[in-house]
């Protein structure tokens, strides 16, 4: 019998469940390695800031042109690995190939030169790594107790967080979806320098994606593991052998599969959103059927609304560019933004002051729930964040 997810709340459950993975019979359990696999990988996850901050401060590591790409790429590619079939050979070589790329290897060599400690850190995605495919036990138990049981009176920050991620697992929910930190990150303040210099070589905007995904993941707002984009950055030498090597390559065809996936988002919003007529009420029934508060917000909805398809329509046909402007991404990014919000208030307002004043504010035939499926519950805001992100200003 294994331990369950919700028996782990302190240490003596964490430990148990530990001496759980020696068990053959829990190694081929598909549901135990699944939670294992998650909750190993969001350890790895937190300890991303600690190694990518190091490749831009230690001598060692800048004279011999190390950066954190090959320790994202093992990680990402783990993860989504993590996720899929065990049948997906294309991840699996892909994941292989990540763990045994010389840059990896080399990175890993120096940061043993250097400290225990840094070690620790590469260790542990290379030990997720090496757990997906196989190895199961050895690699997850390196992944905890050697991170863990050596990392001092720190280690207590990231046993909470385990427990955490077990507790989120005992109500069934995704882990991998929720935010990496239950309180205050502790290292914020190393992650913020980083997104302001996140390489000590090159244009910082090569890194965009990197530091938007790792963004999303702290915020618990990142795409599937398995989602397209992410499986098909993982695949990125799949047709295209040698394209981890060449850093300023790999990190411009990244930035480009992203801003595919960006333009093909903009033309689903604009599709949706022109599935529905906003109706505004008779300007002769306003007076009489509507609360003042209703009509000036309708009026500031309507205008937003027009605004952003337009907005929509100018960031699509930016996206199509082989170079975007990013400057003028920004500023459409912000505009949407604005749009977006004075929208998604409206929409937040009028089932209250709707049902009070027996208002019809949209028309008929569903128009209000098109609204709300296109421009409430964070749609429009998070596509416009992105591109921000994309964009080189958030």
């Amino acid at each position: 019998m294994s331990v369950d997810p919700k028996d782990i709340v302190d240490e003596h459950g964490f430990d148990a469940w530990l001496q759980d993975l020696r068990t053959p019979r829990l190694e081929r359990d598909y549901k135990f390695r699944r939670e294992a696999e998650a909750v190993a990988s969001r350890l790895a996850l937190r300890l991303v800031p600690l190694w990518w901050n190091t490749t831009l401060t230690d001598r060692n590591l800048i004279d011999n042109d190390f950066t954190p790409l090959p320790f994202l790429r093992c990680l990402l590619t783990a993860i989504v690995l993590s996720s899929t079939s065990r049948k997906n050979n294309e991840l699996k070589d892909a994941l292989q190939n990540a763990v045994a790329s010389k840059e990896f290897l080399a990175g890993r060599s120096l940061a043993v030169a250097l400290s225990f400690e840094r070690t620790l850190i590469v260790d542990a995605v290379r030990n997720l790594a090496y757990s997906v495919p196989s190895s199961f036990v050895r690699g997850i138990e390196d992944v905890f107790e050697s991170a863990l049981t050596r990392m001092g009176s720190r280690a207590s920050i990231y046993v909470n967080e385990i427990l955490v991620d077990f507790n989120c697992l005992s109500k069934g929910e995704d882990v991998l979806q929720a935010p990496l930190w239950s309180n205050s990150n502790p290292i914020q303040r190393i992650w913020t320098e980083i997104t302001f210099r996140p390489a000590n070589k090159g244009e910082p905007s090569s890194w965009a994606f990197w530091i938007w995904w790792y963004q999303s993941i702290l915020d618990g707002t990142a795409p599937a593991p398995n989602s397209p984009m992410i499986a098909e950055i993982a695949l990125l030498d799949k047709d295209d052998e040698g394209i981890w090597e060449d850093e300023p390559r790999a990190l411009k065809k990244i930035n480009e599969i992203w801003q595919r996936y960006l333009h093909e988002e903009a033309m689903e919003l604009l599709n949706d959103a022109g599935e529905f007529v906003f109706i505004r009420s008779p300007r002769v029934d306003r007076s009489h059927n509507h609360p003042p508060e209703l009509i000036l917000d309708e009026d500031n909805a309507f205008k937003a609304y027009g605004a952003s398809v337009e907005i929509l329509e100018d960031i699509a046909e930016e996206l199509e560019a082989p170079e975007p402007d990013k400057s003028k991404l920004r500023d459409l990014a912000n505009a949407l933004m604005k749009a977006a919000q004075v929208i998604v208030t409206y929409c937040g307002g009028i089932g209250d002051i709707a049902l009070k004043s027996g208002a019809k504010v949209f028309g008929a035939g569903g128009g209000t729930a098109a609204v709300d499926a296109v421009f409430n519950g964070g749609r429009l805001l998070d596509f416009a964040s992105k591109l921000m992100s994309f964009a080189g200003g958030g």
